[in-house]
């Protein structure tokens, strides 16, 4: 993608410093059913890059659209606190959950990251070199790093006090898609199917090495035999989903969540679903 478009992912300003705003107190977001006792609480916290902070999107974006569809199927107090940012890395996550973020995945009984995108130099997907190389001579460095910054992002989500449902989300494409990708010629739209790919399974193999749970989004976009064309629930840019995208990706995230049991019945005080 030309660099102008890319900044909001790629290089834009990082902000997740503006979760320290909750550790002042600030309370968050919530989606409450009628008659939900006040034990059966829930946290979700979300971490990773513009598409969880829903950039660009007049909508409540994924994260929140997912908290309310968990609170109308399980009939519990869902409460949001969502510190993904424009232009994150797996690194600068790693730097949040070190420092700002904290707090919230000490509060936290769900946690969805998704974050990756950004890792990848995604120039290169113009490169005819690259286009004709394997995944790993232009992008096996970066591959490499995302992997062991999500491993450390995973084990201490998994390790706050909460022990919480841990959710890694795949990427549907790490650049642009639909009409945009398509107008960038075959040589970009395979190379960028292959680099997302390759980011994917990063992203599942994380999830596997700890026991967390893959929300799958390539299918949910691209449709199960790949065929299916996204560009109507992408923003203009072909990169950011819009209002219809981000109504699939909480589907996604809600349909992997209740599917995994974990949030089936209220925990005990101290572990998963306990009061906040």
């Amino acid at each position: 993608m030309p660099e102008s478009a890319r900044v909001p992912r790629r290089r834009g300003p990082l902000l997740v410093l503006a979760a320290a705003s909750l550790a002042a107190g600030c309370a968050p977001a919530s989606t409450v059913p009628a008659g939900a006792p006040a034990s059966s609480r829930l946290t979700v916290t979300a971490l990773g890059d513009s598409v969880p902070s829903g950039y660009g999107c007049d909508c409540a974006g994924y994260v929140q659209t997912f908290a309310d569809l968990l609170a109308a199927r399980t009939s519990r107090a869902v409460a949001v606190r969502n510190d993904a940012a424009a232009g994150a890395t797996s690194e600068d996550v790693v730097a949040a959950v070190l420092d700002s973020a904290a707090v919230d995945l000490a509060a936290s009984d769900v946690v969805l990251v998704q974050v990756g995108a950004n890792d990848v130099d995604l120039d290169l997907l113009d490169a005819p070199s690259c286009q004709r190389a394997a995944v790993q001579d232009c992008w096996g460095a970066d591959l490499e790093r995302l992997s062991a910054n999500l491993d450390q992002v995973t084990q201490m989500a998994m390790a706050s006090p909460r022990h919480p449902l841990v959710l890694l989300i795949g990427y549907w494409n790490v650049s642009v898609d639909g009409a945009v990708a398509a107008a960038r010629g075959p040589g970009f739209t395979a190379a960028s199917a292959r680099l997302t790919e390759a980011v994917d399974a990063v992203i599942s193999g994380v999830a596997r090495r700890h026991a967390a749970l893959y929300v799958d989004t390539r299918g949910v976009f691209d449709g199960p035999d790949g065929t299916r064309d996204p560009t109507d629930d992408l923003q203009d840019d072909g990169d950011h989903p819009d209002a219809d995208g981000h109504d699939l990706l909480a589907r996604a995230v809600l349909d992997t969540a209740l599917g995994s049991g974990a949030l089936d019945r209220p925990a005990a005080p101290g572990t998963r679903g306990g009061p906040s």
